[in-house]
């Protein structure tokens, strides 16, 4: 009888601590997933990834931006401002810390992509109050293929958003369950940054956080406190941006300005509406979900869905619960409500099936697959059969998505990040040192159907500035400077090598371009020629590289050492 007692107690100390075994487990091997080969997968580097890293960097380094604005609240970078202050200035640090390396400007982003897992682990056990479900929610979270490529790149603030609004929507839960003001105050703060960390986040955080007072508000009635708390503080966050919209509007809307939907100059109400509806279903649709998804090779792998195809029963289980229990829980109208709003603003763009524009469904998709797991669970014969199949499927889906993520995909992806050019410019860089200049012909833009300017903008500049590490004080008083990096122009005034293509283009009639910054950028089909430029007589052959794009063997990038 003794034995019997002590062997039960004994198994709640088993339980717990294999729970916590394996809790441990999966956020090492998650943590291994988001920073293994990180500096080279994806390959290359964006030019968003080098104007944020950058900007970091010039922060850093002299407080104030490349343009010598001292601490921006929003970055002009390409003249867009699509670079939000949330992602640079938490990307500070660590450049300011180790350098422009490109493991370095990656890490936040898969950080905060780990950190967003483990809170919509918290967030599932808030709804399901099972612990095994929520563990492997967060897990599964952490490597789907509509956050996970975001993850490993510091193209936007993709993950730090996704975290921001986790946490102050799990805030907010606790804070009216506990009656808790402290919380809601930091629940309304966190809910308030995504509209300091991405552009589509200003609008989407409010959309959100009008479902979740319709939702709520019978709660937000009984406890006007809590949600008066969570109103100020959310508004206070927001008070930095009264005195932006009278004297810099531009910081706020040209970014959402240049990317909605354009059918002229000035389109008709009623043409945008009929855009903007033949774009929103696709988000609901199968093939986005679960078998296409954002064919962007920057943005998904081009293989499957943006969710695995083994939630699809979840989901649909989910929705059922939903559906079922709408009025009585306002968790789940919150839920509901968040799946029809999510897709707004990546509708009004005229790109289809954008995930990054969207990137927060991806916590509506989980949880309401979570809720359908737990529905299951329940259903002791079938339901539990159902749940056994999926996550036996899951396993192996998941396994052959990270195998083509690290393989395949790599591979695929290269033109899309312009692998070549930039392993062209880092050796470059790293072959004439301090002491020697690299010329960098205009042919070396072909592939990309842009001619430079002498500065090499609108965006290549930015490239050049990060690869050369150029020192921030000097760019921002000079410009990049011409005894470290200069456009060809025939002639040769310091020794040091000479990057060309072998192709360059046919320069087009007026009308056929568009003026950008200097530069001359030529949309469609240019017509491409064998490169005539001369070569200085001295010049010796070094290397050859292959080019990016669906360009014939032959068209290479060539090195010259240059006396």
């Amino acid at each position: 009888m003794n034995s019997s007692i002590a062997t039960d107690t004994c198994r709640p100390e088993c339980r717990s601590a294999v729970f916590w075994s394996v809790a441990t487990v999966l956020l090492i091997l998650s943590l291994a997933l988001h920073v293994w080969r990180i500096d080279s997968a994806p390959p290359g580097f964006n030019i968003d990834e080098s104007s944020n890293a950058y900007n970091a960097y010039c922060i850093a380094r002299t407080g104030a931006d490349e343009y010598g604005t001292r601490f921006p609240m929003f970055f002009r970078c390409f003249d867009d401002y699509s670079h939000d202050p949330v992602v640079i200035y938490t990307m500070a640090p660590v450049v300011g810390m180790f350098g422009l390396q490109r493991w370095a400007v990656r890490l936040p982003s898969a950080l905060f992509g780990i950190l967003a897992s483990i809170a919509f682990a918290f967030l599932v056990q808030q709804h399901c109050r099972r612990r095994w479900l929520s563990l492997l929610s967060g897990f599964c979270f952490s490597v789907i293929p509509w956050l996970f490529p975001a993850s490993r790149s510091a193209v936007s603030g993709y993950t730090p958003l996704v975290w921001e609004m986790i946490m102050g929507w799990l805030l907010a839960l606790v804070a009216l369950r506990k009656r808790s003001c402290v919380l809601a105050v930091c629940a309304g703060l966190l809910w308030a940054l995504p509209i300091y960390t991405y552009s589509l986040g200003r609008p989407m955080s409010v959309l959100t956080l009008l479902c979740f007072g319709l939702a709520f508000v019978r709660v937000l009635v009984k406890r006007w406190k809590v949600g008066l708390a969570f109103v100020f503080s959310f508004t206070a966050v927001t008070l930095p941006l009264i005195p932006i919209v009278f004297h810099n509007q531009a910081a706020l809307t040209k970014r959402f300005q240049d990317v909605w939907i354009k059918t002229a100059e000035h389109p008709r109400v009623g043409l945008i509406v009929s855009n903007f509806l033949s774009r929103y279903p696709d988000y609901f649709s199968p093939a986005f979900l679960f078998f296409k998804g954002d064919q962007n090779l920057r943005q998904h792998t081009g293989r499957g869905g943006e969710l695995f195809v083994f939630l699809a029963p979840l989901v649909l289980a989910g929705l059922y619960c939903l559906a079922r229990f709408v009025r009585s829980r306002p968790c789940y109208r919150f839920i509901g409500l968040g799946l029809v709003v999510y897709p707004l603003a990546a509708a009004l763009t005229p790109d289809r099936m954008h995930s990054g524009r969207c990137v927060q469904g991806v916590v509506f998709w989980l949880l309401t697959a979570a809720i359908g797991a737990d529905f299951l669970w329940r259903r002791r014969v079938m339901g539990r059969a159902i749940l056994l199949a999926a996550c036996c499927a899951g396993v192996f889906e998941t396994g052959w998505y990270l195998w083509d993520y690290f393989g395949p995909y790599q591979v695929r992806s290269r033109s899309e990040f312009q692998a070549n050019i930039i392993v062209a410019l880092q050796d470059c860089f790293r072959a004439v040192g301090d002491n020697k200049t690299l010329y960098i012909s205009a042919s070396t833009f072909s592939p990309f159907n842009m001619i430079p300017g002498a500065d090499f903008k609108p965006y290549f500049y930015i490239h050049l500035l990060f690869f050369g590490r150029i020192d921030p004080l000097t760019y921002q008083h000079s410009g990049i400077p011409r005894d470290r990096v200069l456009l060809y122009d025939g002639s040769i005034t310091n020794p040091g090598l000479l990057l060309r293509c072998t192709m360059s283009i046919i320069p087009p009639t007026e009308g056929r371009t568009l003026p950008l910054a200097g530069a001359t950028y030529i949309p469609g089909n240019p017509t491409y020629v064998h490169n005539q430029e001369p070569v200085p007589p001295n010049a010796t052959l070094v290397e050859t590289k292959p080019v990016d794009g669906p360009f014939p063997a032959e068209v290479r990038y060539e090195v010259y050492e240059v006396k």
